[in-house]
């Protein structure tokens, strides 16, 4: 992972890491589709109702071959996600926040190994590895034959990376469990891409992780070189994150508690950002933890309706804190782009603009 939160993710495409791209290349929008494993076709069919089911049954290729029944998982998971869009389905981190049932949530989770099998091992559950603290546990559970495959079913007994859409069954005291209308990995291979955006493919699982100096604003801070953490403490001192605000761009301006929303750009185009900058000390790491006890911070930076939704600390930012605010960020239905600002970002972003002195 790069000093900006962005990983150095390199596709076999040209051999570029996506910090190397042009800022241009950056800025591009693919669609972001879920490559599905599973898929519960009676539940999609039954959760969005009649005009969903109708529309999948005309579109859907009727040849009982395996790529007739490829293409129709990967179209219904398509139309699943657009209807999740339609309803304006949120992340598990919000749903989370007043869970009930009957409730939809569209995230990208870490997923345990299964963790139980009943009814002669047809349905089998796994819990959820939350990036911020958790007040009771999460699980999925599904039946295993819904799997598209053997070798994906038997994937579930390792720990791996899943989009889904899940529909909140049990909510207990003591344990949360959701059924899933689909899992999946996330890629750009999808039809609704042109070239340019297939091409992208090897970062989709990175990126909607935008780098700072894509900020209008913030792009001076390219042009200083990093230095080493003793350095930037010592320049930033207890500058607060309102002087990074400023630097944004854009005369629009709200500021809702710790959170300021302005109307800048994103690699030259028109994009909204909400940045939250908590009161939390610059010597001390910045995690998910802290991040949860401000008052749920990330469900209220979710909530907004910016393109970009950025954490900005004085100190260092915890890897756990960066994947909480991916969570809430990008709902494969609805992905925005994120940005994490640390320390050392900060003062090149404040060195460049003269607000740091010598």
């Amino acid at each position: 992972m790069s000093e900006n939160g962005a990983s150095d993710m390199t596709g076999d495409g040209d051999g570029r890491s996506y910090r190397e791209l042009t800022p241009v290349e950056r800025a591009l929008s693919p669609y972001l589709h879920v490559e599905p494993c599973y898929v519960n076709v009676s539940k999609c069919l039954r959760v969005f109702g009649g005009y969903f089911r109708e529309h999948y049954m005309q579109t859907s290729v009727k040849e009982p071959t395996p790529i007739a029944q490829i293409f129709n998982n990967h179209l219904l998971v398509t139309y699943a996600c657009d209807a999740a869009r339609e309803r304006q389905v949120v992340p598990l981190a919000e749903a989370l926040d007043e869970p009930r049932l009957g409730a939809l949530f569209c995230s990208t989770e870490i997923v345990e190994r299964a963790s139980s099998a009943r009814q002669g091992g047809q349905v089998a559950r796994n819990r959820l590895r939350l990036p911020w603290p958790e007040s009771r546990p999460v699980f999925i559970q599904y039946e295993t034959y819904n799997y598209l495959s053997e070798i994906e079913l038997r994937r579930m007994s390792d720990v791996q990376r899943l989009s889904m859409l899940c529909q909140i069954d049990i909510v207990k005291d003591d344990e949360i469990v959701a059924a899933p209308l689909f899992l999946g990995v996330e890629t750009f291979d999808h039809f609704r891409n042109d070239d340019a955006a297939l091409a992208l493919t090897d970062h989709a699982e990175n990126w909607f992780d935008c780098l700072p100096f894509d900020l209008g604003g913030f792009a001076a801070g390219g042009a200083v070189a990093p230095v080493d953490e003793p350095v930037w403490r010592a320049a930033l001192g207890e500058t607060p994150g309102a002087a990074l605000a400023a630097r944004l761009g854009g005369a629009a301006r709200e500021r809702d508690g710790d959170i300021v929303v302005a109307e800048t750009t994103l690699a030259g185009a028109p994009a909204s950002v909400a940045m939250l900058g908590l009161d939390h000390p610059a010597d001390a790491v910045l995690d998910a933890a802290a991040l949860y006890q401000a008052g749920n911070a990330l469900v209220r930076l979710a909530r907004t309706p910016a393109d970009v939704l950025v954490v900005q600390h004085g100190g260092v930012i915890a890897d756990d804190a960066r994947a909480a605010l991916r969570e809430v960020a990008v709902a494969p239905h609805a992905p925005r782009r994120y940005c994490a600002i640390d320390g050392g970002s900060t003062y090149r972003i404040l060195r460049a603009a003269g607000d740091l002195g010598g």
